[in-house]
């Protein structure tokens, strides 16, 4: 049996994803589907895991018949394990499907996503008169539209106005080399020794003087 969207209108860089017959809460798909709905692919897997491993729960706003308040910015929530294990399991596949099809996997959002409720089956075994839980949950990726950046046609300097005295032109300093002249050597003076006068022995003294005398 063909399944028909609620979303009708077809676009070329859109991909689609269902989840038929899932045994899930429909209340629970519902607040899910209103939390991720309009985010990134990279955000909504994120919000759906943290809430798996109860990390942040799913805020709850519509179905709040005997929820309880967390911790944060909302008042109730809940930590639907199950529910939100299922749902990735779509996220991921839309996301496949996008890959495959050529799409930008970075920027694609989550354009629409929504809960149906889906045939009700008995259970079987010692549960029986109950009926089980099922819902169908579809999901419509697009790849995020890129905002053209208005272009600012570059502004080209205007010529300067030359003033009628013109300016004299700047100075050039020549550079005066230095004339290297010859290194003088100094002359060099032959060392002059001086010989200490010895000083003459008493005993040759007196024989000058007797030689004298005679």
């Amino acid at each position: 049996m063909k399944y028909g969207y609620s979303f009708q209108k077809e676009q070329k860089d859109a991909v689609k994803a269902l989840g038929r017959d899932m045994p899930i809460s429909f209340k629970q798909a519902i607040e899910i589907s209103n939390y991720i709905r309009g985010d990134s692919i990279a955000r909504a897997k994120a919000k759906l895991e943290e809430a798996i491993i109860k990390k942040s729960p799913i805020p709850f706003k519509r179905f709040t018949d005997g929820v309880g308040h967390r911790r944060g910015n909302i008042l109730a929530g809940r930590y639907p394990v199950k529910a939100c294990t299922e749902i990735l399991k779509i996220v991921n596949s839309a996301e496949s499907n996008a890959l495959f099809k050529g799409l930008n996997s970075k920027g694609l959002i989550i354009e629409h996503i929504s809960a149906k409720q889906a045939p009700a089956v008995w259970h079987y075994g010692r549960q029986h008169r109950r009926r089980a839980k099922r819902c169908h949950v579809e999901i419509i990726v697009k790849e995020a539209a890129v905002k053209k950046q208005d272009k600012k046609e570059k502004v080209q300097p205007k010529a300067e106005t030359v003033s009628k005295t013109e300016a004299k032109p700047a100075e050039v300093k020549q550079e005066v080399k230095s004339e290297t002249k010859p290194e003088v050597k100094p002359e060099v003076k032959p060392e002059v020794k001086v010989v200490p006068k010895s000083n003459p022995n008493p005993e040759s003294l007196q024989k000058d003087n007797k030689e004298g005398n005679q």
